[in-house]
């Protein structure tokens, strides 16, 4: 059966890195946002109302990897259930496994880690704040086969087992749960 990874989150939560490891593993084709959007526009400045030829070649793409029977990542905020949906109807309809991938970041650390990025690669700290905002994390109700939540801390996924495997860094309990409640 092949398999479509819906990858969720916002902006600098880890989902590309996901995406590489998961294309590893699986010989999936990876669909980027990202990198569709950099491709058309590769200034750094854009129309958000640009951003519909970005999502139409998207979309694109994926209907390609659904007739062509690849493993498929989709690699973007994917931020709504009705976003998410439409990918998620017709992979059940074309026979796919549906796997959710969230990677989950709290605001605070979302800021943090935009500041390590290249400046060049590094998001206003308002963007993030907005799109933080509208995202609706995924839901079982939504239709997925499987949903796994990647924090913060994991860097790499087994997907052949479905199971976190490596820590990145310990962080104290109390800072931990600062950010928790601080991202609530």
């Amino acid at each position: 059966m092949q398999k479509l990874y819906i990858i969720c989150g916002i902006p600098v939560s880890g989902k590309t890195s996901v995406a590489e490891k998961i294309r590893e593993k699986e010989d999936a084709v990876i669909i980027s946002f990202d990198e569709i959007r950099r491709t058309l526009f590769p200034e750094k400045k854009y129309k958000a109302s640009q951003l519909k030829l970005v999502f139409n070649d998207l979309w694109q793409r994926f209907l390609f990897a659904i007739s062509a029977e690849q493993n498929i990542v989709i690699d973007a905020m994917n931020k709504t259930p009705a976003e998410r949906a439409r990918y998620i109807r017709l992979g059940k309809e074309n026979g796919y496994q549906i796997v959710c991938i969230f990677c989950k970041k709290y605001f605070s650390y979302a800021i943090m880690e935009n500041k390590r990025r290249n400046v060049k690669n590094r998001y206003p700290e308002g963007v993030i704040k907005k799109l933080y905002d509208e995202f609706i994390p995924p839901d079982v109700s939504e239709g997925w086969d499987v949903i796994f939540v990647m924090d913060g801390d994991w860097y790499s996924v087994e997907v052949d087992g479905y199971k976190p495997l490596k820590h990145n860094r310990r962080r104290k309990g109390a800072e931990r749960h600062a950010e928790h409640t601080a991202g609530s």
